[in-house]
């Protein structure tokens, strides 16, 4: 079951030990999806963004990443991938990431994309 923490680097799990009052939520929406009442964003897509059309996304995606990159619908997902969900995972705080990478993708993006 896939679960998104409201706080980055700490898992829903982790967030719950620190804010015990909402519990009861949580359990209430864990129930809802594990017996398949949980309404989902899209029963079809993916992903959608409101900024990167699908050719800038592609342009973005393919300069980062080796396998060419795929939004559209889950029935139609390529063979070769698949949709990873990771119940309640937190990655520790990147240095690299906050420090270095996000700051190179915005210029980036405000250079090549938001001309």
């Amino acid at each position: 079951m896939r679960e998104i923490s409201p706080a980055v680097g700490v898992s829903v799990e982790d967030y719950l030990k620190l804010a015990p009052e909402i519990k009861p939520l949580i359990t209430g929406i864990r129930r809802q999806k594990e017996v398949g009442e949980r309404l989902r964003p899209s029963t079809s897509l993916i992903d959608r963004s409101q900024m990167l059309t699908e050719e800038s996304r592609g342009k973005l995606l393919s300069k980062q990443v080796g396998a060419s990159p795929y939004w559209g619908l889950i029935a139609a997902m390529p063979s070769d991938r698949r949709l990873r969900e990771n119940h309640g995972a937190g990655l520790p705080t990147d240095v690299d990431v906050d420090g270095i990478w996000w700051p190179e993708l915005k210029a980036w993006i405000d250079e090549t994309l938001l001309r």
